[in-house]
C-alpha cells in the first residue's frame, strides 16, 4: 500500500526501491513465484514505466502476469490489472495493436463483473480501461472513437469520484489533446485550465502531471504563435520533469522537443537543433531506433 502511495505522489524512484526490497528477499527465500510476489512485481514494474524504463516494467508486468495466470481463473481482477498496465508499456513502446488488445482483454474481464458488490470499484476499472482505449485510438489518430471513449471514461468517473479527482483531470487534460489535433484551440486551452487547476489542487506541487498540463498548455500557446508564452509553460514543465523523474527519463526528451519546436517557429534554428538532439539521445536510449518518437526527432533534425 504504502510503495502504490509513493507511485500517486510521484516518487517513483522511492517505490522501486521499495518492491525491490520485498522481491529480493522472496527471491532468496525461494518463494517469487506466489500471488504476493505476483504483485510486487506489478507494481515494481508499474513505477518502472512511469520513469520511462519500458523495457524492465514489460519483464515485471510479464512475470507478475505469468504467475497470475498460473495461480488465478481466468477472470481473475487482477489479471485485468496487469493486462491494463502491459497495455499502457505497450502503446509507450508504440506497439499499437498489442496495447488494444490487452485493453480490450482486461475490459471483457471488468465487465464481466459489473453487478458484483464491489461494483462501484468495478465501474472506475472500466473508466481507466476505457480512458487507455481512447488514448490508443488517439496515437493512431482515430479522433472519434478516442473522444468516445474519453466521454465514457469521464462520465463514469465523474458520477463516482469527488469533482476534482486527478482522473478526472486526466480525461479532461486528453479530451484538450483530442481538440487539440483537431484544430479546436480555444476548447482545448479551456480543457486544459480546467485538468490544471484540478491538479495544482490535489497533487504535491511537482507531481509530473502538473508538468503534463503545463506542457499541454504550451503546445496550444505554439498552435497559436504565442512563442514566449509557449516557451514559458515548456520552461516550467520541464523543470518539474527534471525535479521529479531525472535527467534521462522519456518526459524529458518530450520537454526538449517540445521547446525545441518553438525555436524552429521563431527561426533560432542552432538552438532548436541542440534540442532536438537532446531529444533524440534520451529516446534512443529508451526505446527502439523506429519508435515513433524517435522518428520524430529524426524528422524534425533532417528539416
Amino acid at each position: 500500500m504504502f510503495g502504490r502511495l509513493l507511485i500517486n505522489m510521484g516518487q517513483y524512484q522511492e517505490s522501486k526501491d521499495y518492491f525491490g526490497s520485498f522481491i529480493d528477499s522472496m527471491k532468496n527465500a525461494g518463494i517469487d513465484d506466489t500471488l504476493e510476489c505476483a504483485s510486487y512485481f506489478h507494481n515494481q514494474g508499474r513505477a518502472h514505466a512511469c520513469m520511462g524504463e519500458f523495457v524492465k516494467a514489460f519483464k515485471l508486468m510479464k512475470r507478475a502476469l505469468d504467475i497470475r495466470l498460473k495461480h488465478l481463473k481466468f477472470d481473475d481482477l487482477r489479471i485485468a490489472h496487469t493486462q491494463n498496465s502491459i497495455g499502457v508499456i505497450e502503446g509507450e513502446m508504440g506497439r499499437y495493436f498489442n496495447a488494444r488488445s490487452r485493453f480490450l482483454e482486461a475490459l471483457d474481464i471488468f465487465r464481466r463483473r459489473t453487478g458484483s458488490a464491489s461494483d462501484d470499484s468495478v465501474g472506475l476499472h472500466i473508466a481507466t480501461t476505457k480512458s487507455n482505449i481512447g488514448w490508443v485510438d488517439y496515437l493512431q489518430g482515430n479522433y472519434e472513437e478516442s473522444r468516445k471513449c474519453q466521454e465514457e471514461a469521464l462520465k463514469i468517473r465523474r458520477r463516482l469520484l469527488p469533482e476534482d479527482h486527478p482522473l478526472i483531470a486526466d480525461n479532461l487534460n486528453a479530451l484538450g489533446a483530442l481538440y487539440h489535433a483537431q484544430g479546436k484551440y480555444h476548447e482545448a486551452t479551456k480543457a486544459y485550465e480546467e485538468a490544471l487547476k484540478m491538479r495544482e489542487k490535489t497533487l504535491p506541487r511537482h507531481h509530473p502531471a502538473i508538468a503534463n498540463s503545463y506542457q499541454s498548455l504550451g503546445s496550444a500557446e505554439l498552435e497559436n504563435g504565442q512563442y514566449e508564452q509557449a516557451l514559458k509553460y515548456y520552461r516550467k514543465a520541464f523543470n518539474i520533469f527534471y525535479e521529479a523523474l531525472g535527467a534521462g527519463h522519456l518526459l524529458i526528451a518530450s520537454s526538449y522537443k517540445a521547446i525545441g519546436s518553438v525555436y524552429l517557429e521563431k527561426g533560432d534554428y542552432d538552438t532548436a537543433l541542440k534540442h532536438y538532439l537532446g531529444a533524440l539521445e534520451i529516446s534512443t536510449k529508451s526505446l527502439s531506433e523506429d519508435h515513433p518518437a524517435a522518428g520524430e526527432c529524426h524528422h524534425y533534425i533532417g528539416m
